[in-house]
């Protein structure tokens, strides 16, 4: 279901804005949960269309919480809804934003829409549980947490591309279309074309650490030929609300996140299938590695074997630039010297000293954890 204006800046933001099973959802749900005395922050603001709608339900105060360019964008927009005084934009990271000072109204309210495809690629619960730490006692969250499902699909469009690249260009591109079957994928999968039940769902509330592993038992409804696994994600925004970017519900602009099967897995009605999923620390759903069992035939992907070239060019593709910035001025190596005092190799407790050094940038060790593993993956350079 592509958007008309596409994935580009603010096209980016028109593809939700423009999703209507999304905003109706946020829109009633914020309309139920806002309190005439609430202080509420809006994290990862975008188009600021959510602190928007919170001060036209009656919030006092709206912090409208984005790091990027749009951050001009809603103090216009703030102004031309007639909620100029009522809505603060901070332009700042949200894990750097303290509500003191300036900015003295702790919030009772945080909403947000950060929830990827998978429910949890852009550290929903982290970032989440981080602000709400800083937040008034008691803060409410919207939405509070995410359920995760998988289940096994016959999705013939991936055949069918596998295929045209492997022999149907004129030229046999072999090693490309081995690459590829590596490779997570998003994509907008029918109902129909599920073997599957989906697996129990398991429910991650803000401030839960990031699961290292989700998925579990699931039974066959069809016979069939499994060639992927697929993921989706369902929330309950507030009670009575709730959101799903699952293949038999409304269509979203949420893709559906596709893990390939090589070679397919022949299902029999009422088969058991374990399915597991497994993200890594690296990126997010780039090096995430899969697994299906059914009785002993087991299939597996890992898409670290989707990474074509070295360390570098791994590093490069992900954006990463690696410097040697002045210690004297530069808080994020502050940081990493602190997590790396007196040559501590155990994550663990580098995570802690972290913490200790910085308490009100984590929400708990877990949180702290992530930013040590990704100072180890740059480390051996």
């Amino acid at each position: 279901m592509p958007a008309i204006y596409g994935y580009g800046d603010p096209g980016n933001h028109a593809t939700m804005l423009v999703d209507a099973v999304r905003m109706r959802a946020f829109a009633e749900a914020i309309r139920r949960a806002v309190r005439p005395d609430d202080v509420v922050v809006d994290v990862g603001s975008g188009t600021g269309v959510l602190a928007l709608l919170a001060a036209k339900a009656g919030a006092r105060r709206v912090y409208a919480i984005e790091a990027g360019p749009m951050a001009r964008v809603i103090e216009r927009e703030a102004a031309g809804n007639g909620v100029a005084d009522v809505v603060r934009v901070v332009r700042a990271d949200a894990r750097d934003v303290r509500f003191e000072g300036e900015l003295a109204d702790k919030p009772t309210l945080i909403v947000s829409e950060m929830i990827g495809s998978f429910g949890l690629d852009e550290d929903y619960l982290g970032l989440l549980g981080a602000v709400r730490a800083r937040c008034a006692p008691g803060c409410r969250v919207l939405p509070g947490s995410v359920a995760i499902h998988l289940a096994l699909a016959s999705l013939p469009s991936l055949a069918e591309e596998l295929a045209t690249v492997r022999g149907g260009l004129g030229v046999r591109l072999d090693e490309v279309a081995n690459l590829l079957q590596s490779r997570p994928c998003m994509a907008w999968v029918n109902g129909t074309e599920l073997l599957t039940s989906s697996t129990p769902a398991q429910r991650f509330s803000v401030g839960d650490p990031t699961p290292r592993a989700v998925g579990g038992p699931t039974t066959a409804q069809r016979s069939g030929s499994a060639n992927a696994i697929v993921g989706w994600f369902e929330s309950e925004l507030v009670p009575g609300v709730s959101l799903s970017s699952s293949p038999d519900g409304r269509p979203t602009h949420w893709a559906h996140l596709v893990f390939p099967l090589d070679p397919p897995l022949a299902l029999a009605v009422d088969d058991t299938v374990d399915l597991e999923v497994r993200p890594r620390v690296i990126t997010e759903r780039s090096t995430w590695s899969w697994s299906a069992r059914v009785g002993d035939t087991r299939r597996a992907g890992d898409a670290m074997r989707s990474l074509a070239g070295n360390k570098d060019d791994l590093l490069r593709s992900l954006g990463v630039r690696v410097t040697t910035p002045d210690p004297h001025s530069s808080a994020q190596l502050a940081r990493w010297a602190a997590a790396l005092a007196g040559g501590v190799a155990a994550v663990s407790v580098m995570a802690q000293r972290l913490r200790a050094a910085c308490p009100d940038r984590y929400a708990d060790d877990d949180d702290a954890a992530k930013e040590v593993e990704r100072l180890v993956t740059l480390a051996d350079l």
